[in-house]
């Protein structure tokens, strides 16, 4: 079971996206959550807990509504497990890889 508070971005120098769905803000609702992405290990990972944080929708269509702590080319609204995986790459290069 994930506990959402493990992977809640409370760092504002942090590295995260900021995961709403596509349904609440249809509807007039940011709700979402930092998911700091130090605390994941892989997409399957960030994804899982974004399902639980919209566990409340039968089949959530996940919407980055914001990022932090990576390059802007790497964030994209609609990102893919493909495109975690990038960002996740991205931020674990040392100083000197990147």
């Amino acid at each position: 079971m994930i506990n959402l508070a493990d992977y809640k971005m409370t760092d504002a120098s942090g590295i995260g996206i900021y995961v709403g769905t596509y349904a609440k803000y249809n509807s007039g609702s940011i709700f979402g959550m930092w998911i700091d992405l130090e605390s994941v290990s892989d997409a399957d990972e960030f994804f899982e807990v974004c399902r639980a944080l919209h566990s409340d929708e039968d089949d959530p269509e996940f919407m980055m509504q914001d990022y932090q702590g990576f390059q802007e080319e790497l964030y994209h609204e609609s990102m893919s497990a493909d495109d975690v995986e990038r960002v996740l790459e991205y931020i674990s290069l040392d100083e000197d890889d990147g």
